[in-house]
């Protein structure tokens, strides 16, 4: 539900997962129903309540050990953090997350913690698009459609904050494509949204106003 932006919809059914998984007293998937339910949040632009579940769900997961799930829960308050302007524990974490996920062969959070660091280090003007395209290539490689949508979503916002026109052209046209193709409408929407800013920013007035389908 949430990749076709139906994000209310997420919530609700991830708190009735979480009441389940507490009832069964399965502290593994407790953990990870907060993760998944912190990005919900964030979504819905619920900011504190996203971090405070990020936080418990790593919480809850620590103590359990090595998991694709701590790896995931690292990732993602690395993101929430990131999202909050403290970009050196954001990157610290994204770096946890890839020490767990790596020998696991988690390549979903491999590339998300990779994203998540990429844009934590070019808020702090340190070299990032090595991680960024690292991340982008793990997701096309390994088929995942989700993260492929967000490394292209963050590499266009990335290269055109930097006023980088020229290298986020081919990433818009790119991701746009990819997240027609395969029904990412999250993304997708993201991305068109940039592209008219995009245009606005170079004087491309016609272009910008024009719908993009």
């Amino acid at each position: 539900m949430s990749l076709i932006d139906r994000w209310q919809d997420a919530a609700d059914a991830g708190q009735r997962a979480l009441a389940l998984w507490r009832a069964a007293g399965d502290t593994l998937r407790e953990g990870d129903t907060m993760r998944r339910l912190s990005r919900t949040m964030w979504r819905l632009c619920r900011g504190r309540e996203a971090v405070v579940a990020a936080q418990n769900a790593l919480a809850t997961l620590q103590p359990l050990g090595s998991s694709i799930e701590l790896a995931w829960a690292y990732a993602n308050l690395a993101t929430q953090l990131s999202g909050d302007g403290e970009n050196a524990a954001a990157i610290e974490l994204a770096q946890r997350a890839q020490a767990v996920a790596e020998p696991l062969g988690a390549f979903e959070v491999l590339s998300d913690a990779l994203n998540t660091e990429g844009c934590a280090a070019a808020a702090m003007d340190r070299s990032w698009t090595w991680q960024l395209h690292r991340a982008l290539e793990i997701a096309i490689s390994e088929g995942l459609d989700e993260q492929a949508g967000r490394a292209f979503t963050n590499l266009c916002s990335m290269y055109c904050g930097q006023r980088r026109f020229s290298e986020a052209e081919q990433y818009f046209a790119d991701g746009i494509a990819y997240c027609d193709e395969h029904d990412i409408s999250t993304f997708g929407t993201c991305l068109r949204g940039g592209r008219t800013d995009f245009m606005a920013q170079q004087g491309r007035w016609d272009e910008a106003t024009r719908r993009w389908r």
